[in-house]
C-alpha cells in the first residue's frame, strides 16, 4: 500500500501539468467546479473518453490487485484512435508495472456496468513537442464500440476567435455531501460523469503560450479547468477545434503565482495546424 501511494505521488510530481486537488481548491478559495461545469447527458458526448493508469499491486493477503487512476481526457477520432495532449503520454511509466487504458461509455452509473475499457497499443507525441509547444498526441487502441465520433474542425485558427464553444473533461470537480460538506476530487473518484463547460474563444497574450486559444469564463464565475481535463476537446460547431493543454501557466494556477486576476478558464492548442500530421497516422 505504501509503495502504491508513493508511486502515485511521484507520477503527479513528474506529470507537472496536473495540479493537485488541494492546490486547485486553495487557488480558488471556494469549492471548485470547473467553469460552472454541468453534468453531460449520458449520450451527449460519447467520443470523449477517460485516459487512465492501471496499476498492479500486491495486497496484504499476497494477491495481485489492479487499480485505475484518472490521468487525462481524450477524444475518440475512430474506433482505434484517441486524440489527446502530448504531455499526457508519460513515456517513463513503461518502466513500471503500469499501463494506459481508455475508459468509455455512458455517464457513470453506480447501479449498473455501462462503461468499457480499451487497451492502449501505441502512443505518438508530436515530433516537435517541447515545453508545452505542439502539445498534441495520439493513442492507438484496441477497437472501441462507440456510437459516433466527432470530426476534426478544418476551419482556420483565427476564424473562430470570439466564438462560443464547449470544453469537456473528466478532471477535478465537486460533490455536495449531506450537510454543508463539499468534496473535491476527480470525476472517477466522485463517480461523476463528464463535465461540460461553456467558454468564449480568444487569442492568448504572448506571456501565456504562442498561438494558443485562451478560453474565457463567464463573468462572475470564479472557476476553471484543472488537473485531469488535459487533452480534452474544445468543441466548436465545426468540430473539435482544439485540445486542452492547460500546462504550467494555466488560468488560476498562473494567477496564484502572479497574484493577479484573469478571466482565463483554460488554454487550448488549435487543431488546424496539425490536421495533416493527424491524418498521416489515423486511419478511419
Amino acid at each position: 500500500m505504501y509503495f502504491r501511494v508513493t508511486f502515485v505521488k511521484l507520477i503527479m510530481l513528474q506529470f507537472s501539468t496536473i495540479f493537485s486537488i488541494t492546490e486547485c481548491s486553495n487557488i480558488l478559495k471556494e469549492p471548485l467546479r470547473i467553469l460552472g461545469g454541468n453534468d453531460a447527458n449520458p449520450d451527449e458526448y460519447p467520443y470523449v473518453v477517460r485516459i487512465e493508469l492501471k496499476f498492479w499491486t500486491i495486497s496484504t493477503n499476497n494477491t495481485t490487485v489492479a487499480e485505475n487512476y484518472h490521468l487525462c481526457t481524450g477524444s475518440a477520432l475512430s474506433s482505434t484512435w484517441v486524440l489527446t495532449a502530448a504531455h499526457c503520454l508519460v513515456s517513463w511509466l513503461q518502466s513500471f508495472k503500469v499501463k494506459f487504458v481508455i475508459r468509455y461509455g455512458k455517464g457513470f452509473d453506480p447501479q449498473r456496468t455501462n462503461h468499457f475499457f480499451s487497451d492502449v497499443l501505441h502512443t505518438i507525441k508530436h515530433p516537435l513537442y517541447r515545453n508545452n509547444e505542439n502539445d498534441i498526441g495520439l493513442m492507438q487502441v484496441t477497437p472501441m464500440r462507440i456510437a459516433n465520433y466527432m470530426k476534426i474542425s478544418a476551419v482556420d485558427y483565427l476564424s473562430i476567435l470570439g466564438h462560443e464553444a464547449d470544453i469537456a473533461g473528466f478532471g477535478v470537480t465537486t460533490l455536495n455531501l449531506p450537510g454543508v460538506k463539499i468534496e473535491t476530487n476527480d470525476t472517477l473518484v466522485l463517480r461523476k460523469p463528464l463535465q461540460v463547460l461553456k467558454v468564449l474563444i480568444y487569442k492568448c497574450p504572448e506571456h501565456y503560450f504562442t498561438n494558443s486559444y485562451c478560453l474565457a469564463r463567464r463573468c462572475g464565475h470564479r472557476v476553471t479547468a484543472c488537473g485531469g481535463d488535459s487533452g480534452g476537446p474544445l468543441i466548436h460547431t465545426s468540430g473539435i477545434a482544439g485540445i486542452l493543454t492547460l500546462g504550467e501557466k494555466t488560468a488560476d494556477c498562473l494567477d496564484h503565482v502572479a497574484k493577479k486576476s484573469t478571466n482565463v478558464a483554460g488554454i487550448a492548442l488549435p487543431i488546424s495546424w496539425y490536421i495533416e500530421w493527424i491524418y498521416s497516422h489515423v486511419s478511419y
